[in-house]
């Protein structure tokens, strides 16, 4: 890349009427742009008051190229969210994107704010909200996948069984979603039947969404009933599509003591 490099001497006047040396120089840079060059004052500029304009002699419109320092320009800038964004976090959220997309995209359509300190003191109460309730975006994306999950779960239609949450775990295992038991509530009617159910899962004590399961049939070798149709397994509309997600209430409640009965 050609680069225009002024040779500077001790009068201003005279470089300014020196015609200027073109030279190939290689730069290494960490920049978006690789084509961003830095520069600086040869006389660097007297402090003046925030209401005026330093005045600017000849020697202050003299540069020098310099070096780009390593980690000084950034491609990301910090934000809060004002709402909750699909891909990115909650509302009230602290987090990280590309300048380009906060410029031109969140910050103009008044979905994320500056990160100031009186924005990080305003949205701090809804950040509270979340971490009392033991929410995180992660887990909230996670139980959003979920909800719209169809669980086969294959039984030997021979023998005699009651659904239960090892069962449910275990299916849910080889579908690569590792989930205690204590997190699996299964339907309140037992079900001893081929067929689809429903069961919720559970996490936090403060999330749940209800998930739709099938029982499948399997032969005496362990392997399952290619006659079943079965629908899709990820990606499947919700039960409740208005509302995927149930907030729990938090029922741990101080209950009174005994001399107080």
């Amino acid at each position: 890349m050609l680069s225009v490099v002024h040779q500077h001497c001790r009068c201003a006047a005279r470089c300014l009427r020196l015609k200027p040396a073109t030279a190939e120089v290689l730069v290494k840079r960490n920049y978006e742009n690789p084509n961003t060059q830095v520069f600086e004052r040869l006389t660097p500029i007297n402090q003046v008051g925030a209401d005026k304009y330093p005045a600017l002699k000849r020697k202050h419109y003299i540069y020098k190229k310099v070096e780009p320092k390593q980690g000084l320009y950034k491609t990301t800038i910090k934000c809060i969210l004002t709402r909750e964004i699909e891909g990115i976090g909650l509302k009230g959220t602290l987090v990280e994107v590309k300048k380009n997309i906060f410029r031109n995209v969140l910050y103009p359509s008044g979905d994320a704010v500056y990160a100031s300190p009186e924005n990080i003191e305003y949205y701090k109460k809804y950040r509270q909200i979340s971490i009392e309730e033991g929410i995180d975006y992660d887990m909230k994306q996670l139980m959003m996948k979920l909800s719209g999950l169809h669980l086969p779960v294959y039984m030997n239609p021979h023998e005699s069984w009651t659904l239960s949450t090892d069962h449910l775990r275990v299916a849910l295992r080889k579908q690569g979603v590792w989930v205690e038991a204590q997190n699996l509530i299964p339907p309140k009617t037992p079900v001893t039947l081929l067929g689809e159910f429903t069961f919720k899962i559970q996490m936090s004590n403060r999330l749940a969404t209800h998930v739709r399961g099938t029982v499948v049939p399997i032969d005496e070798a362990g392997q399952p009933d290619l006659d079943t149709e079965l629908p899709p397994m990820w990606g499947n509309e919700p039960l409740n599509e208005k509302a995927p997600l149930e907030y729990l209430k938090n029922t741990q409640e101080t209950e009174p003591d005994a001399e107080d009965k």
